[in-house]
């Protein structure tokens, strides 16, 4: 069935105005029965947050870490105990994106699934659901128009510089109404003179 209008629908615009409610529920159900209905667009980052970071956080984290086996290496993921981690995390990923082997293919998909030597051993198999997301994040990163409208693409934060989490936190602090207020000085109080306790000779 084409995503044009039917035969009912057509009979339903000449049908009295009580009927003209019921219009769009009926339009929406045949159009997702025709398999009409547009697929939601899923940015680079929630794509990246859903498909790729789970197989970082379980396969690769445990040596590249700062403080890991691979804290030398350029593919170094920030904890989700930090802030902003998602966003840090794919832009390594990006970056790493970049850094090919000759003859064989990017980093990212080749050490895991050790078509090269590397330390941490086979992570995955080519072909597996791991791979296949880790390919679909690189081919975001190619297309442009995988991306949803109006959405700011990773690569153009490239030359963001990243804060530490001591520089957030005082750039936080230095945002808050409460750190901005300019202090004021209590007013000094009259000291108050304690009363004699000797007692009357009268």
């Amino acid at each position: 069935m084409s995503c044009g209008a039917s035969d009912k629908e057509a009979s339903m615009r000449s049908a009295p105005r009580a009927w003209t409610i019921a219009l769009p529920a009926a339009a929406l159900a045949l159009s997702l029965s025709s398999g009409c209905a547009k697929k939601e667009c899923v940015s680079d980052q929630a794509f990246f947050e859903n498909n790729v970071l789970p197989v970082l956080q379980k396969n690769c984290q445990a040596c590249h870490n700062p403080t890991g086996d691979a804290l030398e290496t350029e593919f170094v993921l920030r904890p989700a105990s930090q802030p902003d981690y998602i966003e840090a995390n794919l832009e390594v990923f990006r970056r790493n994106s970049t850094r090919i082997e000759k003859g064989k293919g990017p980093l990212v998909l080749i050490k895991p699934t050790r078509q090269i030597p590397h330390q941490g051993e086979k992570r995955f198999d080519i072909g597996s659901a791991q791979y296949k997301a880790f390919e679909e994040m690189l081919q975001r990163f190619d297309k442009p128009t995988a991306s949803c409208p109006g959405e700011v693409r990773v690569d153009a934060l490239s030359d963001v510089k990243q804060l530490s989490p001591t520089e957030a936190y005082r750039k936080r602090r230095s945002r808050s109404p409460v750190a901005s207020r300019p202090t004021t000085k209590s007013p000094r109080s009259t000291p108050i003179r304690a009363r004699s306790t000797r007692c009357s000779t009268r």
